[in-house]
């Protein structure tokens, strides 16, 4: 959980002198944000494991809380998100019943929250300043590569689940990062929106590989 965070936040310093200024603000961004939280409930379906993937997203959340705390840009926009998620998982936790009932309707409330997030700042994106496409891809790939790679290292060391790792802590928010993002630089939000572009299509590619092998096996007979 620290060591991907660790690791992002290294690079996104360093690197920041050598980027232009929309690039630099939209890595910090991300590298401050907490783990993909839409990822954890459909992690069975990545290989890793719900239950510790959600603990990952859980520790990441307090890094963020940290983070946010002690100055990090643009954190306190991201605040009210962080705090009505912190909610509905105190209310799941008390209660249960109520949490398996609506917890699918209100996943796809979420989903759908954070697409139209996405999308309203892609529109603004389109209608703002040009940004370095070509910086800002390697960028939102690099911190995918970089943040996956660390998180199922350290859990291989610590003999843990490394995908569920991979997902709770490797993987980074693009929707709390374009929330922070928004209020530093103009045209920041390009590397988290990126960043959520090239996760979807590594979750899709996962799952559709995943389905592909499990098609392929061959079934046990009951005779």
């Amino acid at each position: 959980m620290l060591v991907p965070a660790l690791a992002l936040a290294v690079a996104a310093r360093l690197a920041a002198p050598l980027l232009d200024p929309a690039t630099a603000a939209g890595f910090l961004a991300l590298a401050a944000a907490p783990a993909t939280l839409a990822l954890a409930p459909r992690a069975g379906a990545l290989g890793g494991r719900r239950d510790t993937a959600g603990a990952f997203v859980l520790g990441t959340m307090v890094v963020w809380l940290v983070l946010m705390v002690t100055g990090a840009p643009g954190g306190a926009a991201a605040l009210p998100g962080i705090q009505a998620f912190a909610l509905a998982a105190a209310v799941a936790a008390g209660f249960p019943k109520v949490r398996d009932a609506v917890f699918g309707p209100l996943r796809w409330l979420g989903d759908g929250a954070l697409l139209v997030l996405l999308g309203a700042a892609a529109i603004s994106e389109i209608g703002g300043p040009p940004v370095g496409l070509g910086a800002a891809t390697v960028v939102a790939t690099g911190v995918l590569m970089l943040g996956i790679l660390a998180a199922a290292t350290t859990a291989r060391l610590a003999r843990r689940d490394p995908r569920s790792a991979m997902i709770g802590s490797g993987t980074r928010d693009a929707g709390v990062a374009v929330a922070m993002a928004t209020v530093t630089v103009p045209g920041a939000t390009g590397v988290p929106l990126l960043y959520a572009g090239v996760l979807a299509i590594g979750a899709a590619a996962v799952i559709a590989t995943s389905r592909a092998r499990d098609r392929g096996r061959p079934t046990r007979s009951s005779g």
